[in-house]
């Protein structure tokens, strides 16, 4: 059922943006700077999910969770990574959240559906950041998570 919704969230907005002329006549230098601004996204995603202690996912990311990496490498629009981050929330074990992020999630999954930028996405990734206990992460995790952060800041 996951990949169902998942597939129509995709084709939804994938489609959405199809009838938009507004891109049509874009300059050049704004579709290299889309391209180079969502590889650092994907980027950021990726890297967070590999500082992730593996204890902190469920079992089935052990198998999936390659599958996953690879998808977020080659995302080439917003919906295809916005479904990657419910994917990465959903593979993390409820306790390794902060107690807030059980009043906040709802609202955070809707605004990530709902997102329609990267910034939107880099803004919603650093949220779900703050909202993992220091014990989710990797011991080699707080060397790279300040340089990670600034990645983030920089996605436009």
């Amino acid at each position: 059922m996951k990949i169902i919704y998942t597939l129509l969230l995709s084709i939804s907005i994938t489609s959405s943006f199809a009838r938009s002329n507004r891109f049509n006549s874009a300059p050049s230098f704004n579709v290299i700077n889309f391209n180079q601004t969502e590889s650092n996204l994907n980027n950021a995603l990726v890297e967070l999910s590999e500082g992730i202690n593996p204890k902190s996912y469920n079992k089935s990311w052990k198998t999936e969770g390659s599958v996953w990496t690879e998808k977020v490498k080659s995302a080439a629009d917003v919906a295809s990574l916005s479904a990657a981050y419910l994917t990465l929330a959903e593979q993390i074990k409820p306790k390794f959240f902060k107690p807030n992020w059980e009043k906040s999630k709802d609202k955070w999954v809707k605004q990530v559906k709902e997102a329609r930028s990267n910034l939107a996405l880099a803004g919603l990734l650093k949220t779900f950041y703050t909202n993992l206990k220091p014990e989710t992460f990797t011991k080699e995790w707080p060397s790279k998570g300040a340089q990670w952060v600034e990645t983030l800041n920089k996605i436009e």
